[in-house]
């Protein structure tokens, strides 16, 4: 325990000085008892003074300062721990903030990119349609031209025959007509496209 800042044996120490000096100022005038008993009477007073308030003011004083000294530095330990704690979430929310900012780019070039994968995906799909639809029309235009070939020889084929007929019924004989009639159907097949 620390030794209180004003004890008795301090107080002794400076009275020592005080009473010593008195000694030469009493010589000068001559000894006189009177004044000496009336010295130590204040020294005995001084002391018994000095100890009644140094075990019930002093001590209770010190002990008041004391207390007061160890709150002050409580605080202190206290403040500085909260500092301490306040600099780490400061640096916990500095951290979730660059976090969250670069989430947040990550996001946004993910979402980008998503966005661009699904463009080109319904491009993509939208010309194999289109590609599909130009064929099966293509193919549609190429049967109906067939077909419609296909007629046209068939009613050509026919109308030539009965023209034939006709112009070879007044000229030609049966025979004869069979033959032009044969020749002109494999003349017309060689005519005829090749689908």
């Amino acid at each position: 325990m620390a030794e209180p800042l004003f004890s008795i044996r301090k107080a002794l120490l400076l009275a020592a000085p005080v009473l010593l000096l008195a000694s030469p100022s009493l010589a000068s005038e001559g000894f006189d008892f009177g004044n000496m008993g009336q010295g130590l009477a204040a020294m005995v007073i001084f002391l018994v003074l000095l100890a009644v308030l140094g075990h019930w003011a002093w001590k209770p004083l010190v002990a008041q300062l004391r207390r007061r000294e160890e709150a002050i530095a409580r605080q202190i330990d206290d403040a500085k721990r909260q500092n301490q704690e306040a600099q780490e979430l400061l640096e916990q929310y500095r951290r979730r903030m660059e976090q969250a900012e670069a989430d947040a780019k990550e996001l946004v070039a993910k979402t980008h990119q998503e966005a661009v994968t699904a463009r080109e995906l319904l491009l993509t799909k939208s010309r194999e349609e289109a590609k599909e639809n130009a064929d099966a029309m293509k193919q549609d235009i190429e049967r109906a031209r067939q077909d419609a070939m296909k007629d046209l020889h068939g009613a050509t084929t026919r109308l030539a025959t009965e023209m034939a007929a006709k112009i070879l019924e007044q000229t030609l004989g049966e025979d004869e007509q069979r033959r032009m009639v044969q020749r002109a159907l494999e003349e017309m097949a060689r005519e005829r496209p090749e689908a």
